[in-house]
């Protein structure tokens, strides 16, 4: 069922576990990723990213993405992630996505503040709910990353205070060491930053660049705050690697529907392990 991402969120937040936010792309990732969550008995939200319109128009799997969460029998949010763009977001808005993501973390303060806050009171207007960032983590989805960026930025639990105070943002995505994209490294988390945050402010958290972070560090960063986990470029390597192995066993391999099927086996898989993983499963 489309459910509110505050409603789900909300519930995370209460009772101490994470809810996976993963991006489908093509529209044939959504049934085994909700199928996925449907046999768990876990909340999920799925996304749209900006940076991968170039792969699949917003217009293309929006509505799909909206139709699958409407017939599922778990809640499902629908959200813009890393939305830049007044033309996506608005489309998004169209299209019926119930949640925005705004990301301001590449402006200074100010400029990010009160782009956010417009973001906010346009959303808000639709009983949409926004997700803002505070600070920059770097790094890109579905991408192998050496090392963290030396233009880093970590949130500050007093700027985030006034960060949302002032925008009225219903989520926050923070910078406490994760990464976007497939780290060759261990990304080494703040928890005490973390955790200072999660005292300061009343709304959820949300932990972009959850690939690559170990397992242990994982559930510790939802122990000390983090509700919503954004995941997605290891289930992408794991497609990959799954196609790869099955064109290894048949060198002349011309059976394409095989392969997507192998690729929505492990998408499914991959979904079903950070449920448990997570302790989303059976919150439904």
């Amino acid at each position: 069922m489309l459910t509110d991402i505050k409603e789900i969120l909300s519930k995370a937040k209460n009772q101490g576990y994470g809810v996976c936010s993963t991006s489908p792309v093509f529209a044939d990732l959504i049934a085994p990723i909700i199928q996925a969550c449907q046999d768990q008995k876990s909340p999920v939200i799925l996304s749209v990213t900006e940076n991968q319109i170039k792969y699949n128009d917003i217009e293309n799997i929006g509505p799909e993405l909206v139709y699958h969460a409407q017939r599922a029998s778990v809640p499902v949010a629908v959200i813009l992630d890393h939305g830049k763009s007044m033309e996506v977001i608005t489309k998004a808005i169209r299209m019926g996505f119930n949640a925005i993501m705004f990301d301001g973390s590449d402006l200074p303060l100010e400029e990010n503040i009160k782009q956010t806050k417009y973001i906010c009171e346009m959303a808000h207007h639709f009983n949409l709910s926004v997700e803002g960032e505070l600070g920059s983590i770097g790094g890109a989805e579905g991408t192998t990353v050496t090392e963290k960026s030396q233009a880093y930025q970590y949130t500050e639990a007093a700027t985030a205070l006034d960060f949302v105070q002032e925008t009225k943002v219903d989520i926050l995505a923070v910078a406490i060491g994760n990464v976007h994209g497939v780290t060759t490294f261990r990304p080494a988390l703040d928890f005490q930053r973390l955790n200072e945050i999660k005292t300061a402010l009343a709304v959820p958290l949300a932990m972009h660049g959850s690939s690559g972070i170990e397992v242990e560090d994982i559930k510790k960063a939802i122990a000390n705050g983090i509700s919503k986990v954004n995941f997605y470029s290891d289930m992408s390597k794991n497609m990959v690697h799954a196609v790869e192995k099955m064109l290894e066993r048949e060198e002349k391999f011309v059976n394409f529907p095989l392969l997507m099927k192998e690729a929505q086996k492990t998408a499914y898989d991959t979904i079903s392990k950070c449920s448990r993983i997570y302790s989303s499963a059976g919150r439904a």
